[in-house]
């Protein structure tokens, strides 16, 4: 039976005897040589609409799925139903790598949420190196780029807990944080003193060095705490407000035709020069 053209794809469609079969859940064990890329585009799809999501490459490889710790111990779909569908392999053999046989066939081939944190990543990229694995397969088990998967095998030991460090001596757990300037208290002191003594809450941009140098914030350094500061203590600028009562700084009504107009006036008024927050700081 000839086999049509698929406008999704560009590929020639699988014959019918074996759509059929992989649509209505019949095994049928598929000869070598016949996994073409048109039978593994139908199986891709196909899995899609059974399960609900596309085939990972390790639904499909369970060994190394296993291996990395994606797979719990026990047969898989892929076992349980073996030879209905093709192996990962199989899959890279055809198109190259499993995200292109995921485009292949219409599916989206990022990972929007990896299966294992970026700490158990690293150590199934470890250990399925020392199993011998490539680094492609490696990368399309664990959902990341050939390059992130380098960076994982350079990586050393951490010296504080052990775990895997793909940077420096230290994981991202164990680098110290450096605490913020001010404390909570220095802050809510503050934003107080700025309301008392300037008639208004200060907007965010004008805590921190891009205010300019003719800000209060920059000519009375280090009487005001940063921005940053104040969102870590707080998480947000205008929680911080909120805390401490302050009114919140409304938004400017300007349109942004207008806003842009009137920087480029700004430009040409003044040879050429851009404006700073500071210039425009009491504009509404």
């Amino acid at each position: 039976m000839a086999a049509a053209r698929d406008d999704r794809s560009g590929l020639m469609l699988a014959p019918a005897w074996i759509c059929e079969a992989i649509d209505f859940n019949v095994t049928v064990r598929v000869p070598p040589g016949r996994w073409t890329s048109e039978v593994v585009v139908a199986a891709m799809r196909t899995w899609h609409k059974k399960y609900g999501q596309p085939p990972r490459s390790f639904d499909w490889a369970p060994s190394t799925g296993r291996a990395a710790g994606l797979l719990p111990d026990g047969p898989s779909v892929w076992e349980l139903h073996y030879p209905r569908w093709p192996s990962a392999g199989t899959v890279a053999a055809r198109f190259g790598s499993w995200c292109n046989g995921l485009r292949a066939a219409g599916l989206p081939a990022r990972i929007p949420q990896h299966a294992l944190p970026r700490r158990e990543r690293i150590l199934a990229a470890r250990r399925l190196d020392a199993a011998g694995v490539s680094p492609r397969v490696i990368a399309g088990t664990l959902g990341v780029a050939r390059s992130t998967v380098s960076t994982y095998l350079k990586g050393v030991l951490c010296a504080g807990c052990g775990g895997p460090a793909v940077t420096g001596r230290l994981c991202v757990a164990c680098t110290p944080r450096r605490a913020p300037a001010a404390s909570r208290d220095d802050v809510v002191r503050a934003l107080r003193e700025w309301v008392t003594e300037h008639g208004r809450a200060p907007a965010q941009a004008e805590w921190g060095w891009q205010a300019g140098s003719r800000s209060p914030w920059v000519r009375e350094f280090p009487r005001w705490p940063s921005s940053s500061s104040v969102r870590t203590h707080f998480g947000t600028w205008n929680a911080a407000l909120e805390a401490v009562e302050a009114p919140l700084r409304r938004r400017s009504r300007w349109p942004p035709e207008l806003i842009l107009d009137a920087i480029q006036r700004w430009g040409r008024d003044h040879d050429g020069r851009p404006p700073r927050y500071a210039d425009f700081r009491s504009a509404t």
